[in-house]
């Protein structure tokens, strides 16, 4: 719990730990169960010095936050009071500075947006393109491959024709283009 404020009929202490107890008997209800008051009054009278524990290091950071003129203590023990100090830099603008602050944030997050969308639909627009010349070169390639075959199914069709009509062998595989193997398939 944290208390912003000191316990009455109790010496303030900064981290106080407390157990249920049966009131009839006395006995620790559950030794799973406790509580641990924080009592906030206590980290606003510390000095840096005396914040020994990563609690100490936390509380007095939290307590002291609007009065921090310079970077937040003990960056050094927890890197993540860097982001703390962030934090503290917007609780001591004034109104004024925070409006522009807000404009600014929106500014860049509407930037942001634009520009992720403007990347999307840019890769969209680059696959279509890239489909249609993948299709094209595609149809390119599998009209020259027709053509080849078709100029080699032509050539034993020329080929067969001339032998049937009694050329040489030679004769056909000029007229042709054919090899002596090719020929001798036919």
């Amino acid at each position: 719990f944290f208390l912003n404020f000191h316990l009455r009929d109790f010496k303030p202490q900064n981290v106080r730990t407390v157990q249920l107890k049966v009131e009839e008997t006395g006995e620790v209800f559950s030794d799973k169960l406790k509580f641990f008051t924080l009592e906030l009054p206590s980290y606003r009278n510390m000095s840096e010095s005396d914040c020994k524990t990563k609690i100490d290091y936390w509380l007095y950071n939290i307590t002291n936050l609007e009065t921090m003129t310079s970077s937040v203590p003990f960056q050094s023990q927890q890197p993540v009071f860097g982001r703390v100090g962030n934090i503290a830099e917007l609780v001591r603008m004034t109104p004024q500075e925070l409006k522009q602050y807000n404009i600014s944030i929106d500014t860049y997050r509407s930037n942001l947006a634009v520009m992720k969308n403007e990347r999307r639909e840019g890769y969209e627009e680059g696959m279509a393109i890239g489909e249609q010349r993948g299709i094209a070169i595609g149809e390119q390639r599998g009209i020259a491959i027709g053509e080849q075959k078709g100029r080699a199914e032509g050539a034993l069709i020329i080929a067969r024709n001339l032998k049937n009509m009694g050329f040489s062998p030679s004769d056909v595989m000029k007229a042709t283009g054919l090899t002596a193997a090719e020929l001798s398939s036919i």
